[in-house]
């Protein structure tokens, strides 16, 4: 019944969809120095994305490019491109329909990393040489990762990249020479980056001198009795003395006067070692002192000395008792010593009738030096036994003459 109406002007009204926010934001990432460019997390990494807003399982596709960094600090310079933000439902593209009010980037913090550097400088000792010694060798340790230098090696390199620079100081520069300059093995370091770094305490090895041992000691001496007190070699030798350095000792020789070996050689308690003008005796240990023996052997001929017997020059008989007792001389001189001869008897002589008679030698000769040392085998004892003799006496007999008158 249209034609029961009067048809006015109709008014259209609007269906709208309108945008849907839509907010994108990366998370934050943590990550250890480790000396290269560490990056944050990407649109790849599975749950660190956040976006919110999205309808019916629609998918989002935008260039990200995340923070980056290499040392130790918080870094924003990630980004998102708003330009290429894409979102299809299905194959559709349903871009318009959202309204990206904003797109955060995550932060990338690069952390001191908490493994521990620490150097050590390696001890080592040396004997005393006059020489000054140093012993560049280091190890370095990073966290699990230890790195053992060559001698005078001084530049490390980390596995993150990073240069270990170590520095010798002091004693660890410029050496120990004697005992007494024993010391730390002392340096210093860096390392490129170090803010990244948790660094450790250091450990200092020990250089040491000891003492050179040493020993002196005297040749053996071989004479001949001669009856004077005799004297060992004087002269002694160091073994173990450094090349240009000289040492002293005081030393008496080992003595003796009869047949034997003599070991009485002594040395001083004045050792001495001396560099030039400088003293250097405590860079040594005496280690042994051996004194030369003296053995004085036997003659090879025996001294000649000859023992006699008294007697008396010849007389003529006169009724008189004539005696030769004893010895002329039983002390005798040889090359300004003394010596005395014993055991030996004599038979004496006591006569006054004609004849001849000895005064024999009898027993076993012994002969003492000075000191009443036996020194018998050093001697050829010969004997002379003396003599006596009584001659008749001449007489005559006569008559006297006498005159008488015959009768």
């Amino acid at each position: 019944n249209a034609d029961s109406y009067t048809i006015g002007d109709d008014t259209v009204g609007t269906l709208t969809i309108t945008q849907v926010d839509l907010t994108i934001e990366m998370a934050n990432r943590t990550l250890p120095y480790n000396g290269e460019t560490q990056y944050g997390w990407n649109r790849t990494d599975e749950g660190k994305e956040t976006v919110s807003g999205l309808v019916n399982n629609e998918t989002v596709t935008i260039t990200y490019t995340p923070a980056s960094g290499k040392t130790v600090g918080t870094y924003e310079n990630g980004s998102y491109d708003t330009e290429t933000l894409v979102i299809k439902d299905g194959e559709a593209d349903v871009t318009e329909n959202y309204n990206l009010t904003s797109a955060t980037a995550g932060k990338l913090t690069i952390a001191k990393d908490d493994k521990t550097i620490t150097v050590e400088s390696l001890s080592k000792s040396w004997p005393y040489d006059a020489t000054a010694h140093t012993w560049k060798k280091y190890t370095v340790t990073y966290g699990t990762e230890v790195i053992e230098g060559t001698e005078g090696q001084v530049e490390f390199t980390l596995s993150t990249g990073d240069k270990v620079t170590i520095t010798p100081t002091e004693k660890g520069a410029n050496g120990v020479k004697n005992v007494s300059d024993s010391g730390a093995n002392s340096f210093t370091w860096e390392v490129e980056n170090a803010d990244s770094y948790t660094i450790g305490d250091d450990t200092v090895g020990t250089l040491t001198i000891t003492a050179k041992e040493v020993t002196v000691s005297v040749a053996d001496k071989t004479v001949e009795y001669n009856g004077s007190e005799q004297k060992g070699e004087t002269t002694y030798t160091f073994e173990g003395i450094v090349s240009g350095e000289t040492a002293t000792i005081t030393y008496t020789p080992s003595s003796g006067t009869t047949v034997g070996t003599y070991d009485n050689g002594s040395y001083a308690d004045d050792f001495k070692v001396m560099a030039g003008e400088e003293n250097v005796t405590a860079n040594y240990t005496l280690k042994t002192k051996t004194a030369g023996k003296l053995t004085i052997t036997d003659r090879e001929n025996p001294y000649e000395i000859t023992v006699e017997s008294n007697g008396f020059e010849e007389v003529v008989y006169d009724g008189q008792l004539h005696t030769a007792e004893g010895f002329k001389t039983l002390e005798f001189e040889v090359e300004g010593q003394k010596y005395t001869v014993s055991g030996l008897t004599t038979s004496d002589i006591s006569e006054k009738n004609v004849g001849e008679y000895t005064n024999t030698i009898s027993g076993t000769a012994v002969v003492k030096d000075a000191a009443g040392n036996d020194v018998t085998s050093q001697f050829t004892v010969n004997k002379v036994e003396g003599t006596g003799k009584i001659t008749a006496k001449e007489v005559t007999v006569s008559v006297a003459d006498k005159t008488v008158e015959y009768n």
